[in-house]
């Protein structure tokens, strides 16, 4: 029981701020399917991520530049938009430039809630 409460207790904020985006376009919101699936790759890309900043951590060092910079949010942030560029981007349903926003969030916010 406890661990559904702390489970709870990290996702909602992360599907509140997603909803809020998702139903901020008025004009023509996206597939909730598609947005969700963006949320679960956003958690899925956690491994690999966490697979080559240990690798690079290994390669560079840990000096605080490179650690800063390079290992914890260029890698987490080139996989993101990997994620969008080649999955979003040529999609059907990225029809106007809100829809980016609305699966940026998604996937951000997915990786976000699997490393808390």
């Amino acid at each position: 029981m406890l661990i559904f409460s702390v489970l709870a207790a990290a996702i909602a904020p992360g599907l509140a701020l997603l909803a809020y985006f998702y139903w901020k376009d008025r004009y023509d919101t996206e597939p909730l399917s598609m947005v969700s699936k963006m949320f679960v790759t956003g958690a899925l890309i956690v491994l690999p991520i966490m697979i080559v900043q240990r690798g690079l951590m290994i390669w560079l060092g840990e000096s605080p530049f490179a650690f800063s910079f390079v290992i914890s949010a260029g890698v987490e942030e080139f996989f993101k938009w990997f994620v969008l560029y080649h999955i979003v981007f040529n999609h059907t349903e990225f029809d106007e430039p809100y829809d980016g926003i609305v699966y940026a969030t998604a996937v951000s916010l997915g990786s976000l809630r699997s490393k808390t």
